[in-house]
């Protein structure tokens, strides 16, 4: 929702996935995210996440190329 960009409510809500996933004794996360999606790749970037390879989403009849970006934990 654009009201809310740039509140920090995402990277706060972020931070508390990593935080609950580190409890449990996570080694990485992983996430995909439209490789278009340049805002998006820019938030995970500047959380820690790096590129680890590429996925197919298929829209419709429109497959897409996701990046799988993944943050290593431990």
């Amino acid at each position: 929702d654009t009201a809310f960009r740039g509140s920090g409510l995402s990277g706060a809500l972020l931070q508390a996935v990593i935080d609950e996933a580190k409890r449990r004794d996570a080694a990485r996360l992983q996430l995909t995210v439209y490789e278009r999606n340049k805002r998006a790749i820019a938030f995970y970037g500047k959380m820690g996440f790096v590129t680890v390879g590429t996925t197919t989403f298929v829209v419709g009849d429109d497959p897409q190329t996701d990046f799988v970006m993944q943050l290593r934990l431990s």
